[in-house]
């Protein structure tokens, strides 16, 4: 898709991007994505990707300090829909998630819910980048 436009959403796309929003967290109600679409910039948002006033993509993200007291981008969730090929509009708001990153935070960073059945490879995950120590 060529004619992208990535902006971020606003209370005003809430109603159109709902069922964007919910494929990718299948317990969303419409009035918390109301919140998070109507949220202050700098704690969480999203950044959508439009084709003819379309949305296409959604990015949800929240800026988080860890523990150095540094600010980290979190990206939330991802959700893109094209009937061919999904990766490239995903790839456009992946970029756009990485220069917002570059201007305002230390780093890039991704979350993952600990639920349901994917909760085994999100333990694998935590486990392989983890740094363990055994005394004995």
């Amino acid at each position: 898709m060529s004619n992208l436009q990535i902006r971020r959403l606003d209370i005003r796309d809430a109603e159109d991007s709902f069922a964007l929003a919910q494929l990718s967290d299948p317990a969303l109600t419409p009035d918390a994505w109301r919140r998070i679409t109507a949220a202050a910039a700098d704690q969480v948002g999203v950044i959508g990707a439009f084709s003819n006033r379309t949305v296409r993509a959604i990015l949800q993200y929240s800026i988080v300090v860890n523990g150095g007291g540094e600010r980290l981008f979190v990206i939330d969730g991802l959700a893109a829909f094209d009937l061919f090929d999904p990766t490239t509009t995903a790839d456009a708001l992946l970029a756009e998630a990485r220069r917002q990153a570059d201007m305002s935070c230390s780093g890039l960073a991704l979350s993952a819910r600990l639920d349901g059945a994917r909760i085994n490879d999100v333990l694998r995950c935590a486990a392989d980048t983890a740094v363990l120590h055994r005394v004995f």
